[in-house]
């Protein structure tokens, strides 16, 4: 396992984790640095983006539980779960990877968004609100993934 240490990765956003390991009797600290999701603007917003979603569905029919209220959900909860995921991966090609996870869960929430108002289970406010910071976790991932591109190339 790749020791991640010193300041410019602590610059960079990550945080140390200790790991102890037992090994014939002998303990060995291990720093793994993970990044600090927490303080990244597009997990907020994606968090928010789930409050929100659980808030509207239950006003959707009780038809749709299996269907579409599960299916927004668990797309709203994979985009912030994703970023989660990735902030922990000691590499950045892995981080890319679970970010670009994250935004396909994202591009799928905006179909069932659009479907929603289509079935007419959201009113126009809510579909505009919806839609609006749909629209801003998109911008804000698709703009960290091409910036962690470009420093990994």
């Amino acid at each position: 396992m790749k020791l991640l240490l010193g300041y410019r990765l602590w610059a960079l956003g990550f945080r140390p984790i200790i790991v102890t390991l037992s090994y014939s009797q002998l303990c060995y600290n291990i720093i793994i640095m993970a990044r600090d999701y927490t303080k990244l603007k597009v997990f907020c917003l994606a968090d928010q983006l789930v409050l929100d979603i659980y808030k509207v569905t239950p006003r959707f029919p009780k038809s749709e539980l299996l269907g579409l209220i599960s299916q927004m959900r668990r797309s709203a909860v994979s985009v912030p779960a994703n970023i989660v995921e990735g902030s922990y991966r000691t590499s950045l090609a892995e981080y890319i990877k679970f970010l670009s996870i994250a935004l396909g869960s994202l591009a799928e929430l905006g179909y069932y968004i659009e479907l929603s108002s289509k079935l007419h289970y959201l009113q126009d406010n809510e579909y505009i609100e919806l839609k609006n910071k749909h629209v801003e976790c998109i911008k804000s991932l698709q703009a960290m993934i091409n910036s962690l591109r470009e420093k990994l190339n």
